[in-house]
């Protein structure tokens, strides 16, 4: 491997971090259609990352293809061709230079991934249908229709989890990391160094959380007259507004769970016995004849 910079890594890294992030805020029970779709796509740009990079030093022309152009593309197609550090060579180029170019794209990678990574997998084994389940997820997420309800179901966070588990060892095999051994200080970031996932669901998730479980033992019962709160983003600002314990938590941290919660119909509201009260009239007083029926609601938590 050539000495060189090793131009994809620092890119590689941060969306490697990214999905660590996700991953574990997911395994927090903050599982919302928006940390699902960021954890898919930066897992997605990770590994396309680091499979391109061990191509780059490999010195493996399949990585890229000249566009079809004339004159002094020609001429860049040649030195392209002739590179003997693929590393050195892209590093060198423009900005208008390197658009001459297009790179490898995921599929074929995922056709290719057990070549870039020689000896690592047992016999029989590889990360294809890993592979293809991120690709299907990014794809449909990027370009076209996905079901916020149903998007990353709880077997594919379990499938991409464990891959991460197995990937990360194809990292440290192939020196793809910035240390070696134990990370330390802002490498910590980039470890996952665990165990496989045997059973996962959100709804377990969620449970086993604190804040979940802060609002189950404060607010469950909770009675709100007159009005229901409409979605999770005015429960949460209900919650706050009436239950002192949950006022100091950051509002938009609360929000995730409450919206993880609500879709899980791990919070619903329940009607219960009116209360009445007189009518009242500013320019007569009470009408002591009419009274007036309040509609209570009581928040019900399913935990």
């Amino acid at each position: 491997m050539s000495s060189a910079k090793r131009i994809l890594l620092d890119n590689a890294f941060s969306a490697w971090r990214k999905a660590i992030s996700y991953c574990d805020v997911i395994l927090s029970g903050r599982s919302t259609f928006d940390n699902r779709k960021n954890f898919v796509s930066a897992l997605h740009n990770a590994v396309e990352l680091f499979l391109k990079q061990i191509m780059l030093d490999q010195n493996d022309y399949r990585v890229a293809t000249p566009k079809k152009l004339k004159d002094a593309a020609c001429d860049l197609a040649r030195r392209f061709y002739s590179s003997q550090d693929l590393n050195t060579f892209f590093k060198s180029l423009s900005d208008q230079e390197r658009d001459k170019f297009t790179s490898v794209e995921f599929n074929q990678l995922r056709d290719i991934h057990t070549q870039l990574l020689p000896n690592f997998f047992n016999p029989g084994e590889s990360f294809t249908n890993e592979l293809k389940t991120l690709a299907n997820l990014r794809n449909n997420e990027t370009h076209f229709f996905i079901d916020p309800q149903t998007y990353l179901t709880e077997a594919e966070f379990k499938q991409l989890y464990n891959f991460m588990v197995s990937f990360y060892k194809a990292l440290k095999k192939f020196h793809l990391l910035p240390f070696f051994g134990k990370p330390f200080k802002e490498n910590t970031y980039l470890a996952f160094d665990r165990t496989v996932l045997t059973h996962f669901s959100y709804e377990n998730a969620i449970k086993n959380s604190e804040i979940p479980k802060l609002i189950h033992s404060c607010a469950d019962g909770l009675v709100i007259q007159e009005w229901i709160p409409n979605g999770s983003y005015e429960i949460t600002e209900a919650l706050q507004a009436l239950v002192p314990q949950l006022s100091t938590i950051p509002f938009d941290l609360l929000w995730e769970y409450v919206d993880v919660m609500t879709s899980l119909n791990l919070i619903e509201f329940i009607q219960t016995e009116s209360d009445y009260e007189l009518n009242y009239n500013p320019d007569f007083g009470y009408d002591y004849d009419k009274e007036i029926e309040i509609y209570n609601f009581a928040l019900k938590i399913n935990m």
